[in-house]
């Protein structure tokens, strides 16, 4: 029995990260995107730039009990395009249901940027990363399947 320290697995991961990309690029923080996002993209019918534009939202939501609220200007300047593009953008997938635009206000007739909640999002994605983990384990038994020496049979002796 090993009387080491448990290591906590965000523990683990970051130093994976850390290994991958290196001190100074992770010394300013990352962001967590499950891969099913990412691998869904045509299914969902996610544009590059709305896949883009759910990035840089998501690079502001650090704790799952504050959503995020990162200004249109604060995108468009991150990507390099104009706010009218991140804002038809963020039409689109509120029009798509994958987020919740709330709107904050600051004043009378004045705006806060926009909270976004990435919940619809969440429940989309679910039965699509359930598929997915059954086609990796079905993958899988295949695999095992084909690595499987093949079974030696007794050869025998037949009277002609």
């Amino acid at each position: 029995m090993s009387t080491a320290p448990q290591t906590k697995p965000a523990e683990e991961n970051r130093k994976a990260l850390t290994k991958k990309w290196g001190d100074e690029i992770m010394a300013v923080g990352f962001t967590a995107v499950p891969d099913i996002l990412l691998k869904r993209m045509a299914v969902l019918n996610i544009s590059p730039m709305e896949m883009v534009v759910i990035l840089q939202i998501l690079s502001y939501w650090w704790s799952a009990d504050q959503l995020p609220f990162p200004s249109k200007a604060k995108i468009a300047a991150a990507i390099g395009c104009h706010e009218k593009t991140v804002q038809q953008a963020i039409t689109r997938l509120v029009k798509l249901g994958f987020i919740k635009r709330q709107e904050r206000r600051r004043e009378q007739d004045r705006n806060d940027s926009n909270v976004y909640d990435f919940a619809p999002l969440i429940a989309i994605l679910k039965p699509e990363a359930i598929k997915e983990a059954e086609e990796q384990a079905a993958h899988r038994e295949k695999k095992l399947q084909r690595m499987k020496p093949p079974v030696k049979r007794k050869l025998v002796a037949v009277k002609t």
